[in-house]
């Protein structure tokens, strides 16, 4: 949550800069950012979603997300005077897509069990996983 109102290109950068991401792996919702009579601001709540390639990078930026200091840091750097508060914990999110396929005139590839996919991925990321296994054609 930012003191006073924000507006969505400048909270990606700011999000960014203090994950130290490309913008282009951020995307930010703003609610609660309005203007009151004698020009004071409500505060506006920020929720950003950050995509990062690999499973050390999440753990390192559920981290870096939590640290408001380096979220104001980024703010000023910005050109933005704020206060900073986290209100929720950064959760981590995993979405893995693989695509498995077999040579033409070769037996079908049977579709992986969900739940050793599921025990897999918990395993190396530490984080609990819903795991679908969609569009198998045999």
């Amino acid at each position: 949550e930012f003191s006073g109102s924000i507006d969505e290109a400048k909270a990606k950068t700011i999000i960014a800069s203090a994950n130290s991401v490309p913008e282009e792996d951020v995307t930010v919702t703003i609610s609660g950012s309005r203007r009151l009579a004698a020009g004071r601001r409500l505060a506006a709540s920020v929720e950003a979603v950050i995509k990062v390639a690999t499973a050390d990078a999440v753990d390192a930026i559920a981290t870096k997300a939590a640290d408001s200091d380096a979220i104001v840091a980024a703010a000023q750097a910005a050109g933005v005077e704020t206060t900073v508060t986290v209100s929720e914990a950064p959760t981590k999110a995993v979405k893995v897509v693989t695509k498995i396929k077999s040579k033409p005139g070769a037996a079908a590839v049977e579709a992986p069990d969900t739940s050793a996919v599921q025990t897999a991925v918990k395993d190396v990321l530490n984080v609990d996983v819903t795991v679908a296994i969609t569009n198998v054609v045999q």
